[in-house]
């Protein structure tokens, strides 16, 4: 009986050690020039040289509000999100780990070897790896250059989608 409880022990343990290891590895980092925590709100609040990273995505900007909770960041001003070799610039960047899906508004600019896309709102769902883009959409690529209101395009296989 001892040695079956201690086996049972060893082996909850060990799920524990792995559970704890594996939440520690989705934490993002987060960097700025100043940060503060408004604990009203149980948000943080940064400025300056934004910086959050999670796994292979990268948002820098001049300023973002980072849940600590669901890890959502809500970035102003100089926006970038990165992820592998594809990048999204704009004015805003709204990141929703829940739904796997980063939203960006504003002068959005999406880049990929040579491609360019310019739109007014981009949505990015790195689960599926469908980004779609709104509003005033030009498509540049070394065969032209065309316009559309929506266009949706597979990061994975880097091909439009109708």
């Amino acid at each position: 009986m001892k040695k079956l409880f201690s086996l049972l022990l060893v082996a909850v343990l060990g799920f524990s050690l792995t559970v704890n290891i594996a939440a520690a590895a989705e934490k993002p980092v987060i960097k700025s020039d100043k940060q503060y925590f408004d604990p009203a709100r149980g948000l943080y609040i940064l400025t300056g040289n934004v910086y959050v990273s999670a796994r292979n995505r990268v948002a820098t900007a001049d300023q973002a509000t980072v849940d600590p909770t669901s890890f959502e960041v809500w970035a102003q001003g100089n926006i970038t999100f990165r992820q592998d070799d594809i990048i999204f610039r704009g004015d805003s960047l709204y990141v929703y780990p829940n739904r796997k899906t980063a939203e960006v508004t504003g002068n959005l600019s999406f880049t990929r070897d040579d491609l360019t896309i310019t739109a007014g709102y981009g949505e990015y769902n790195w689960q599926t790896k469908i980004a779609k883009f709104t509003g005033n959409v030009v498509v540049k690529t070394t065969n032209g250059t065309r316009q559309a209101n929506t266009v949706m395009y597979n990061v994975a296989t880097n091909c439009f989608v109708d």
